[in-house]
């Protein structure tokens, strides 16, 4: 699987995604030497791929490293429940823990989502494409809508190694 983002812009309303149900997961347990097109190979490899909205892998920046987990958002509560079938308890070889797949707490839904990061400072200039979030259309990525304020430097995360 390979990624091509397309610099055109999706609107928010578009019929790629239902509002007021249940759509966004997190997946944990990911490698953190992963980037997100490992993750969203192993997407593409489960079937899931024209499923997904929206993909983020935070990171520590001065590492590279991935924090473990994914937030994911999908085209339905249906399509979500079918992806936490296909990827919860996943277990890949030489992985020593399965990928553990949850309902999202404190976010859910592309327009909540879109919200929370187009303005984060994980879309500083500064901060590497693969390192922000992606929104996809019948499997195509997309790069969120422009910030509506300025952008700060992000601050560095301690790095426990």
């Amino acid at each position: 699987y390979t990624l091509h983002i397309s610099d055109a812009r999706w609107p928010m309303a578009s019929s790629c995604h239902k509002y007021k149900e249940l759509t966004t997961v997190v997946v944990r347990h990911l490698p953190e030497s992963w980037s997100i097109q490992d993750f969203l190979s192993v997407i593409w490899w489960k079937g899931c791929a024209l499923d997904i909205t929206f993909v983020h892998m935070p990171a520590h920046y001065s590492t590279e490293l991935t924090l473990g987990y994914a937030i994911v958002d999908l085209v339905s509560q249906a399509h979500g429940q079918e992806f936490i079938h296909h990827i919860h308890g996943l277990r890949l070889p030489n992985q020593e823990k399965s990928f553990a797949v949850e309902w999202c707490r404190d976010h859910q839904g592309l327009e909540v989502l879109v919200r929370r990061f187009r303005n984060n400072n994980v879309m500083h200039q500064s901060v590497p494409d693969h390192h922000r979030p992606l929104m996809f259309c019948d499997g195509v990525a997309t790069r969120l809508p422009p910030p509506t304020r300025e952008i700060f430097f992000p601050k560095p995360r301690a790095v426990h190694l």
